[in-house]
């Protein structure tokens, strides 16, 4: 009654947007500027992976072992790489993006294979950054 209120999607809040625009017309930058992860996963998984991918005109660069990698276009121009991955507990897909992209201009040119993606992701969880995986090996076994 009083108007204050606010939006959430599979318990994460998100922007009154994301609720009040028909997910088949969610822009997939709009998902890519939000600064919060969880918000950006679940947005994904709202408007649907496959969706967003080819909304994005994403394309693969790498497959390997269930993982893919791909570059997104995002208004003519090319950022990423983003490697999609499953959740081990849920199943569920999802895209990481992964290298350091601001230094090279949105897309990290040393990363070009998934293994690339997996052992920089197992460095960042070293560093602290992410989950703690020490290696390759590791997010395969867990995987």
């Amino acid at each position: 009654p009083d108007g204050w209120g606010f939006y959430a999607l599979h318990g994460i809040r998100v922007p009154g947007w994301a609720i009040e625009t028909p997910k088949d017309e969610i822009n997939p930058k709009s998902i890519l500027e939000l600064k919060n992860t969880e918000q950006r996963m679940v947005l994904m998984r709202h408007v649907g992976l496959f969706k967003f991918l080819k909304a994005l005109k994403a394309e693969q660069i790498h497959k390997w072992n269930g993982y893919e990698l791909y570059y997104l276009n995002v208004e003519g121009q090319k950022i990423g790489p983003y490697l999609k991955m499953s959740c081990p507990s849920s199943g569920r897909e999802f895209l990481e993006g992964c290298g350091d992209a601001s230094k090279y201009d949105n897309i990290d040119p040393t990363i070009k294979t998934c293994e690339q993606a997996l052992e920089w992701r197992a460095k960042r969880a070293s560093q602290g950054f992410m989950t703690k995986f020490t290696s390759v090996k590791d997010w395969l076994f867990h995987a």
